[in-house]
């Protein structure tokens, strides 16, 4: 699979999230005894948040309500930052983060996300395979979306 993605020497975020979904489901999740609290991770689960607004909606304007009814969900009222969309290692990064949150925690992460992701009623597939993809390393596996 690795060579497949690293045919084209880039790797989409579609790709990204294959990949993701293969090798969690064949490695596992690892444990740790870190733990967070959401409020320790807001910028992380902010760029989560802007990823999935910028990749499902086609305007700005859009991809902000989006953006603001997720982050409304969660408490956590912050300032969207278009320019947030994380590359991949740091999206990685705050995955990684993110899976230390206390496992009942999780669900209201990924409810803001898919609050974002369905703001405009559409779900991609794209969107979708992303979703999938957090859930997953969050420990918290989505079922396959029907788009």
């Amino acid at each position: 699979m690795e060579l497949l993605i690293a045919a084209d020497k880039r790797t989409s975020l579609f790709e990204w999230s294959i990949k993701t979904i293969v090798t969690r489901h064949i490695r596992g999740v690892p444990r740790s005894a870190k733990r967070y609290l959401p409020t320790e991770t807001r910028a992380e689960i902010s760029r989560l948040v802007c990823l999935i607004a910028k990749v499902g909606h086609k305007n700005d304007e859009d991809a902000e309500a989006a953006f603001h009814q997720a982050m409304q969900s969660l408490n956590f009222p912050m300032r969207y930052q278009p320019d947030a969309r994380p590359k991949l290692k740091q999206l990685e990064l705050d995955l990684e983060k993110l899976s230390h949150l206390r496992p009942l925690d999780k669900p209201a992460i990924l409810r803001a996300l898919v609050i974002c992701a369905s703001h405009d009623d559409v779900i991609t597939t794209a969107e979708a395979e992303l979703l999938r993809a957090i859930a997953e390393c969050l420990d918290c596996p989505l079922p396959p979306l029907l788009v």
